[in-house]
């Protein structure tokens, strides 16, 4: 039975039998402070670091040469950061230790450095010593919401609830409708019995753009309140959105969002009886992340339900 259900799902998604997995990471661009802008670094200690000041000749090739300065020290920082990202995967956390702190002093408000460096005595159990370095962060880099919900997640997993979402608000309030926010913050109110106010987290994110994973957060949380009809209209909602068509536009990881609210919203009408929309939003995720072992899983147990 498990051998034609297998055969019978890859014919129909018209993909091969074997699918890799293929771990997801995170990346983006280089973001300084502000989570708003991506303006050129400040130097601490400016006035120590620029060239002799000269009266005669001008303005123009002093400002020139500022501006070069800026440049190596932010390329000095990229590249120390990078070599600290390499320490770390290969197992030496003092190496990356001291490098990231080479950023630091370079550039006191480069956010990447600061959170890795956090993060990094946050994963081998220094807590307080993760605390304090958020805490300078934060100091240096008030609005990076990054920062702000790293700093709840490390809070969250020490137990700490209360505070937690007091970080989680923070980073709300600097951006309201922040995905990883509201979907982090969401999911703890959620463990924590608070429905409704995981609800409003959900809603009022949704009402700045519908962002995917956040409408299937939303649908999940309406179906386990046994409000379906609250599900699909949420799912419709978030497969309208500009962000849905976004992500799957540009496919890749950028597609994982989207391909989790079609599966979602298939789960949904296929347990309000409707397998055949089921199936044609099963297809949807297909196309849109063919090798995703989630995707396969779910048509495997549409194709069991339906052939039962």
């Amino acid at each position: 039975m498990i051998i034609t259900l297998s055969v019978g799902v890859a014919a129909w998604l018209g993909g091969a039998a074997h699918v890799p997995h293929t771990p997801l990471a995170v990346g983006g661009r280089w973001a300084r402070c502000s989570a708003v802008s991506a303006g050129a670094p400040s130097i601490p200690g400016d006035a120590a670091m620029r060239p002799p000041l000269r009266r005669s000749g001008g303005g123009k090739a002093l400002k020139g040469n500022v501006k070069l300065t800026r440049k190596a020290i932010k390329g000095r920082v990229v590249g120390l950061y990078r070599q600290a990202q390499l320490r770390l995967r290969a197992g030496a956390p003092d190496d990356a230790r001291r490098l990231l702190r080479q950023c630091l002093r370079l550039d006191s408000q480069d956010a990447h450095s600061w959170l890795s460096l956090a993060r990094l005595e946050a994963d081998t159990g220094e807590s307080a010593l993760a605390r304090s370095l958020f805490e300078e962060a934060v100091e240096a880099c008030p609005r990076n919401v990054r920062l702000l919900q790293a700093r709840a997640v490390l809070e969250q997993r020490c137990g700490e609830w209360d505070e937690a979402e007091r970080w989680f608000a923070l980073a709300a309030e600097v951006q309201p409708g922040n995905p990883y926010v509201s979907h982090a913050w969401g999911a703890l109110l959620e463990r924590r019995g608070n429905a409704s106010a995981a609800r409003e987290v959900y809603a009022a994110s949704v009402d700045v753009e519908a962002q995917p994973e956040v409408c299937a957060a939303w649908a999940a949380l309406e179906s386990q309140q046994g409000n379906p009809a609250e599900a699909l209209r949420v799912c419709r909602r978030g497969a309208n959105s500009a962000a849905f068509r976004r992500s799957g536009a540009e496919g890749g990881l950028a597609a994982v969002p989207g391909t989790s609210l079609l599966l979602t919203w298939a789960t949904l009408e296929q347990a309000t009886g409707n397998s055949s929309g089921a199936r044609s939003l099963l297809e949807q995720a297909a196309r849109r992340s063919p090798l995703s072992p989630k995707v396969w899983w779910a048509a495997v147990c549409w194709a069991a339900v339906c052939w039962a």
